[in-house]
């Protein structure tokens, strides 16, 4: 399940209610860990919960992004990757 928190507009990702432990996860960051700067929102996520899909007009979440758009990215879980 993504929630989008509405005050400060980022995503987190919830545990399902078969989940062995309960922890939510901030998906819109960059590689390092660094949250996003700016709105991220439109998302989705793959069948097994690893991918997570979405945009964001956030300029910090992968490095060369200078072209004032939004944009779609793409975030793995398993090594916390952002592209």
């Amino acid at each position: 399940m993504i929630g989008v928190l509405t005050s400060a507009v980022v995503l987190f990702l919830a545990p399902s209610a078969s989940a062995a432990v309960a922890v939510t996860t901030r998906v819109n960051v960059s590689t390092s860990g660094t949250q996003g700067a700016g709105e991220s929102n439109g998302s989705s996520i793959s069948v097994d919960g690893r991918y997570v899909a979405f945009t964001s007009g956030a300029t910090n979440l992968v490095a060369g992004d200078t072209n004032g758009r939004r944009d779609i990215f793409l975030h793995d879980r398993q090594p916390g990757t952002t592209e």
